[in-house]
């Protein structure tokens, strides 16, 4: 089982509220202190990559996706 930093999940929730209101720059630095302390949750690679298919960087989008299934692959969970 995998524990959760409390920091990595304050900044988690504060990156999917910016990205449902469309904060993206707002989002976007959230996620980057969430892979700080936290680089292998596969949920903020998700939503990072959301976050740059929105801001128009296809390439950066692509690696977080990529990130996010091998992450998935290691502990069997596809779900993201």
């Amino acid at each position: 089982m995998r524990t959760i930093n409390p920091s990595s999940a304050f900044f988690y929730h504060r990156a999917r509220s910016a990205f449902a209101q469309g904060n993206n720059l707002d989002a976007l630095a959230a996620l980057s202190k969430v892979v700080e302390v936290d680089p292998g949750n596969a949920q903020a690679h998700s939503l990072l990559a959301d976050v740059s298919l929105r801001l128009g960087k296809k390439e950066k989008a692509l690696a977080h996706y990529y990130q996010c299934a091998l992450l998935c692959e290691r502990k069997n969970d596809l779900s993201g």
